[in-house]
């Protein structure tokens, strides 16, 4: 009895000790997310990089799906952008994991702009305790694992892609091969074939490059592991993988088939074609702080994406490679490498004959405009190497006094090669009481608004988009990926209104009112003036900044 209890005491005492480190894991991945945003974190409802147009297509999105899955899930992909176009969510990610975790506060009236940016660190934080949760299963060895977590999400590539809020939630794919690795090890439960499937579904819900990140770094994983998976009687595994590749499946084209029926609709197609030198330039492009100025300016200047590891975790993940011991350990390593390996090989594009055959067969490859974002793979992979490579290096000289130093030396080294904080940000004030207007609108009214942007430059769209959240009402306009033939059709026509007969041409479309920016080009004002004359429409409302709103008489 008395060995009994003391069993059951050291069992709670473990259990304790392990919820601790967790959520100390966890706070850390937090304050890290604040940090290597810093200030965001000090105004998230104020601060924005609406510079960027992907920012407020982001935060368009993320409200979008708060906005109508409550309402309307069937048509959760028919977006009030690009009217009359169906499906316009499909345009562009998703997103829709990240506006669940933000939801509540949309719905309590939050503005997209916070929304955005909680998910923004949300996804950082998420990310960083994915990879985390990764690095302790296959070290355990809490300080590595730290160090893991800030090089999975906080790297040159997503330090550089902060409006890209995509690129901030990749905690799918880390889960994904976390699944992976504990179906192959622990092949008779299946716990680890159900964090597969729910971390590929998310991937698939939150983002079309996660989604295909994560499959592609599922499948070199299995392929890599294949000789420890049939050595381990690879019935049970086998299945487990089948049964978790189904459901997924089945889930996931339930989802997203409004993905599908665009691209055969629209051609929804986005052909690689960033040339080989700008690719292998991103790899020694980072913007980081302590290498940008010194030497990498150089390659950032042709690069396509910041892709640079840093020096201190492509030591450590080298290390890993060369001083592995042990069967698994060796494992794991090999299928980090793969993942890496392949992460780099995709990334080439259009110049990689082998990516370019799957191109053509793989529909959701054809997805995916900038595919030297692959590159993630292998900062992802790398980061949990040099956790791997802390490991060597606590079994080495661990017993030596001077070690602990070394260690929380080297998780602060990984953080401060990558740092780019303080950061800066514009001021959002909020979307014009004038949008207003449009809420006591029929269900049937539909906004244009002007100047109206040519399609190869139709970034301005993305703000018409973020301040049509104040009234959900279709738009004429839209920014995304993706641009659809009307649009293209119609900015050619609408560059003379309202000229010749473009206003009863908008009018025929279904357009009843129009919201005209008069200061932000120079024929604004002759605009306004000649609709004044148009007994077509009547002006609703106007304010101080020169915006002027018109109804279509009835």
């Amino acid at each position: 009895m008395p060995r009994a209890t003391t069993r059951i005491r050291r069992a709670r005492g473990r259990q304790r000790s392990g919820t601790r480190r967790i959520a100390a894991a966890l706070a850390f991945c937090v304050i890290l997310a604040v940090v290597h945003t810093w200030p965001l974190a000090s105004a998230p409802g104020t601060l924005a990089r609406l510079d960027n147009a992907d920012t407020a297509l982001n935060a368009w999105a993320i409200a979008w799906v708060a906005h109508q899955l409550p309402r309307d899930p069937s048509h959760l992909f028919d977006a009030n952008i690009f009217f009359p176009e169906p499906r316009a969510l499909a345009f562009s990610e998703p997103l829709i994991v990240p506006s669940l975790l933000v939801a509540p506060l949309l719905w309590l009236g939050a503005s997209a702009v916070l929304a955005h940016n909680l998910a923004l660190l949300a996804g950082m934080a998420l990310t960083a305790f994915a990879g985390y949760l990764l690095a302790f299963r296959f070290t355990r060895y809490h300080l590595a694992a730290l160090a893991a977590a800030s090089l999975v999400a906080f790297n040159a590539l997503t330090l550089t892609s902060v409006p890209q809020i995509q690129m901030q939630h990749g905690w799918g794919v880390l889960l994904a091969v976390l699944g992976l690795d504990m179906l192959l090890v622990e092949p008779r439960r299946a716990r680890g074939a159900l964090l597969l499937a729910v971390a590929l579904l998310a991937a698939a819900l939150t983002s079309g490059y996660m989604a295909v990140m994560a499959l592609t770094a599922v499948s070199i994983g299995a392929l890599a592991r294949a000789p420890e998976m049939l050595a381990r009687r690879a019935r049970p595994a086998v299945r487990n993988l089948a049964v978790a590749a189904v459901i997924t499946t089945a889930l996931v084209v339930l989802s997203l088939s409004a993905y599908w029926r665009a691209h055969a609709e629209q051609g929804l197609a986005r052909a690689p074609a960033t040339p080989a030198a700008q690719i292998a330039s991103s790899y020694l492009a980072t913007g980081a702080r302590v290498h940008h100025a010194a030497w990498s300016d150089r390659f950032s200047a042709i690069a396509r994406l910041h892709l640079f590891p840093g020096v201190a975790p492509a030591g450590l993940a080298l290390l890993a490679l060369v001083a592995g011991r042990g069967r698994l350990s060796r494992c794991r390593v090999r299928m980090l490498a793969a993942i890496a390996l392949i992460g780099v090989f995709f990334s080439f594009g259009a110049a990689n004959p082998v990516y370019m055959g799957l191109y053509q067969v793989l529909p959701p490859l054809q997805g995916l405009r900038i595919v030297a974002r692959f590159g993630l793979l292998m900062l992802m992979a790398v980061a949990v190497l040099a956790s791997v490579g802390m490991l060597q290096l606590r079994r080495r000289f661990g017993t030596r006094r001077w070690f602990p130093a070394l260690a929380v030396g080297l998780l602060l080294l990984v953080n401060a090669e990558v740092l780019r904080a303080p950061r800066p940000y514009g001021e959002f004030e909020g979307i014009p009481e004038i949008y207003d207007a449009m809420r006591t609108t029929g269900d049937d009214a539909v906004l244009v608004e002007f100047p109206f942007p040519p399609a190869q430059r139709n970034e301005p769209n993305a703000r018409y988009m973020l301040a049509s959240t104040r009234h959900w009402r279709p738009l004429v306009n839209g920014y995304s990926g993706f641009v659809p033939a009307s649009y293209r059709e119609r900015a050619p026509r609408l560059a003379s209104f309202p000229a010749g007969d473009t206003l009863q041409a908008l009018i025929a479309e279904g357009v009843t009112h129009l919201m005209i920016h008069s200061r932000e080009w120079a024929g604004g004002p002759a605009v306004v003036a000649a609709l004044h004359r148009r007994r077509e429409v009547a002006l609703v409302a106007q304010d101080d900044e020169g915006r002027h709103l018109f109804a279509v008489r009835r």
